[in-house]
C-alpha cells in the first residue's frame, strides 16, 4: 500500500497552469500601469503650458492698460477674470498632478510586489538536480568500469521552473559526457599520476540576472586536432578553424562525435547539438573550455527568469527589437581598421579572433540600401552575439540601451517567425520584438566585402530532398542528378531546415510532408517566413491527395503540388524546370 503524503495546515497544492495564469494577469496588470504611467505624464506637461499662458495674459493686461486713453476698463477687468480663472486652473491641475503622482508611484509598486511575489511562487531551487545528476554519473561509472566522485555546490540559486526543467536535460548529457568522455579507468588515471576517482563537478553562480552552471572534470580532456580530424572524416567545412574554440564550435554541429563506434551510453548521433539547442531555447549560451591531460568544463549561461530579462535594445532601420543580453557577448564600433577580407567576406578582429560580420538588417531580410560616402574616422555599431561556441558580429544603426523587458510568448500565427522568440511590450506601449539569437547567429553570413560585390560564379543548380524514405530519397535523387542536378538530401524537414540555414545557395527543395520532428507544412512555413529564403522554389511531393491538404500547402504559399500516386519523372523535371 502506497503512503499518501499529506499537507501541513498552512499549504496547499496549486496546479502550475492556475500558477501560470496568476503570473500572466499579473504582467498584463505591471504593463497596464506602465503604460498608465506614460499617458499620466501628459498631464504634468499642463503645468509649464499654462503657466506661460498666465504670463502671456499679464503682458496682454499692462498693455491694454497702457494703451486705454478712454478710461474704459472693461477689456482691463475681462482679462483679470481671465486670469483669476487661469490661476485658479494652474492651482486646481498642480493639486491634481501631484495627487496622479503619489497614485501611480503607489499603483505600480502594488503591481511591482504583486508581480515579484507571483514570479517568486515559479522559483525552485536549482539543487534539485543534484540527486538526479549525482545518479547518472555513477550508472554510468558503473557500467564502464570507472570510479567517479561527484558533487553539486556554488551559489545554487532558486531559478524560474522553466529554466529548471530546460537545464535538465543539458546538464544530465554533459554529466554523462564527462563521466564516458572524460574521465578515465583507474588504471589510466594512475599510470597518469591521478587519482583512481575521477571527478566531476557542478557548480552554479549567479551573476546579475543570469546564471552560470559549469560542468566541470578533471578526466583527459578534448583534444582540438582530434575534433578537426573527426569533422574533416565526415565531410564537414571546418572553415576558418585555427584556434582551439574554433575546433570545440564543431562539437556542437548536429551528429557530430569522435567516438568511431557506437555504445549504448554514447554515440547515438544525440551529441552536443541538443545542448546547444535546449540552452539557446532559453535564451542562453554555451562556452567550453579544455585541456588536453587535465580536464574539460562546460559553462551554460541561462537568465533566472524567463519573464523577466536584461535586453540590449537595438535599431535596425527604424525599428527597434530586443536582443537577450544573455547572448551578448560583445557591443563594439567598428572602424575600418577592425575589419578583416577573407575570401571576399568580412570579418570583425575581436581580441585576434575573427567574427563573422553581418548585416543585421539585411539578415532580418530588410531590403539593401546604398551605401552611405564613408567618412574617415567613422564607426558601425556592431553587437557581437555567441550560440555555443559560434560567433557572429551584426551591424546595426543603433545601440539604444539596455533594459529590463517582460517577455510574452508568441501566439500560434506568428510562432513560425524563424527570427523572433517573443515580444515585449515597453512603457509607451510599443510592441517589440525580441530576436532569436540562435536562429539569427545560425543563418547569418559575413557580408560580401566591396571589391567582391560584383563578382558571380557559374554553380550547378542545387536542389534539396527532403523525404524520411530512404527508398524515395534515393529515386528522386537520382532522377534529379541524371538531369545535371547537384542534389543534397535530409532525412526530416529539421535535418532540411539546418542545411538551408547553414547553405545559402540551394536554388530549390523537393520535400515530402508526412515527416517527423518537422513535417513539410512546417518547413515550407520557416522557408517563406525567412526573408533570406522566402522566394525559394519548393515543390511538395507527398501522398496526401486531398483537396484541403493541397490548398494548404498553396496558403503557406508552395510552388507546386505533386501527389506520389500519380507521380511522374518527366513531370517532375518539367516542373522543376519551370520554377528555376
Amino acid at each position: 500500500m502506497v503512503a499518501v503524503p499529506t499537507l501541513s495546515p498552512d499549504t496547499q497544492r496549486v496546479s502550475s497552469a492556475r500558477l501560470a495564469g496568476l503570473f500572466a494577469a499579473a504582467e498584463d496588470l505591471a504593463s497596464l500601469v506602465a503604460r498608465h504611467g506614460d499617458s499620466s505624464r501628459q498631464l504634468d506637461s499642463l503645468e509649464p503650458m499654462l503657466l506661460e499662458l498666465r504670463n502671456d495674459l499679464r503682458r496682454a493686461r499692462q498693455q491694454v492698460r497702457a494703451q486705454d486713453d478712454r478710461g474704459d476698463e472693461g477689456a482691463s477687468h475681462a482679462l483679470d477674470r481671465t486670469l483669476a480663472s487661469m490661476q485658479t486652473l494652474a492651482g486646481w491641475v498642480a493639486e491634481r498632478v501631484s495627487r496622479e503622482d503619489i497614485s501611480r508611484r503607489a499603483l505600480a509598486g502594488a503591481a511591482g510586489d504583486l508581480l515579484t511575489r507571483s514570479r517568486d511562487l515559479r522559483l525552485v531551487p536549482l539543487a534539485t538536480l543534484s540527486a538526479l545528476l549525482e545518479r547518472a554519473a555513477l550508472d554510468v561509472a558503473g557500467a564502464l568500469g570507472r570510479r567517479v566522485e561527484f558533487r553539486m555546490d556554488g551559489d545554487l540559486p532558486e531559478v524560474d521552473r522553466r529554466v529548471l526543467d530546460g537545464l535538465r536535460e543539458p546538464l544530465l548529457h554533459l554529466v554523462r559526457n564527462a563521466v564516458d568522455h572524460g574521465i578515465e579507468a583507474p588504471e589510466a588515471r594512475m599510470e597518469r599520476g591521478k587519482a583512481p576517482a575521477g571527478r566531476v563537478r557542478v557548480a552554479a553562480t549567479v551573476a546579475g540576472r543570469d546564471v552560470r552552471v559549469a560542468v566541470e572534470d578533471d578526466g583527459r580532456g578534448i583534444d582540438p586536432e582530434a575534433v578537426l580530424a573527426a569533422a574533416r572524416e565526415r565531410g564537414m567545412d571546418v572553415g576558418l578553424a585555427r584556434s582551439p574554440q574554433d575546433a570545440f564550435a564543431l562539437l556542437f554541429e548536429p551528429g557530430f562525435s569522435t567516438r568511431a563506434s557506437i555504445t549504448a551510453i554514447s554515440g547515438r548521433g544525440v551529441g552536443l547539438d541538443v545542448v546547444r539547442m535546449r540552452v539557446a531555447q532559453l535564451h542562453g549560451r554555451v562556452e567550453v573550455e579544455s585541456e588536453p591531460g587535465r580536464g574539460t568544463r562546460f559553462v551554460l549561461t541561462v537568465p533566472l527568469d524567463l519573464s523577466v530579462m536584461r535586453g540590449v535594445v537595438v535599431r535596425v532601420r527604424d525599428v527597434r527589437a530586443v536582443i537577450v543580453s544573455t547572448a551578448v557577448v560583445g557591443l563594439r564600433r567598428v572602424a575600418d581598421e577592425d575589419l578583416r577580407v577573407i575570401e571576399g567576406h568580412l570579418y570583425l578582429d575581436d581580441a585576434g579572433a575573427l567574427v563573422p560580420l553581418a548585416s543585421l538588417g539585411e539578415t532580418l531580410g530588410f531590403p539593401p540600401v546604398a551605401a552611405a560616402p564613408r567618412v574617415e574616422g567613422a564607426r558601425t555599431h556592431c553587437v557581437i552575439l555567441a550560440v555555443g561556441e559560434r560567433r557572429v558580429a551584426f551591424r546595426v544603426d543603433a545601440l539604444l540601451e539596455e533594459r529590463e523587458v517582460v517577455v510574452k510568448p508568441l501566439n500560434a500565427r506568428v510562432r513560425r517567425a524563424a527570427f523572433v522568440s517573443g515580444a515585449a511590450v515597453f512603457g509607451d506601449g510599443e510592441v517589440v520584438i525580441v530576436l532569436d539569437a540562435a536562429d539569427l547567429t545560425r543563418i547569418a553570413r559575413p557580408a560580401a566585402s566591396v571589391a567582391a560585390g560584383d563578382e558571380r560564379r557559374a554553380v550547378r543548380r542545387r536542389v534539396l530532398v527532403v523525404d524520411d524514405s530512404v527508398t524515395t530519397r534515393q529515386l528522386e535523387r537520382t532522377i534529379l542528378e541524371a538531369a545535371g542536378y547537384d542534389v543534397s538530401v535530409a532525412a526530416d524537414g529539421q535535418a532540411a531546415w539546418e542545411l538551408l540555414a547553414a547553405d545559402e545557395r540551394f536554388d530549390a527543395v523537393v520535400s515530402d510532408v508526412e515527416m517527423p520532428r518537422l513535417d513539410g507544412f512546417q518547413l515550407l512555413a520557416r522557408i517563406r517566413s525567412t526573408a533570406r529564403l522566402a522566394g525559394l522554389p519548393v515543390l511538395l511531393v507527398t501522398a496526401l491527395a486531398q483537396p484541403a491538404d493541397q490548398q494548404r500547402a498553396l496558403d503557406l504559399g508552395a510552388s507546386a503540388y505533386v501527389v506520389k500516386s500519380r507521380f511522374d519523372q518527366d513531370e517532375l523535371l518539367e516542373t522543376l524546370e519551370q520554377l528555376l
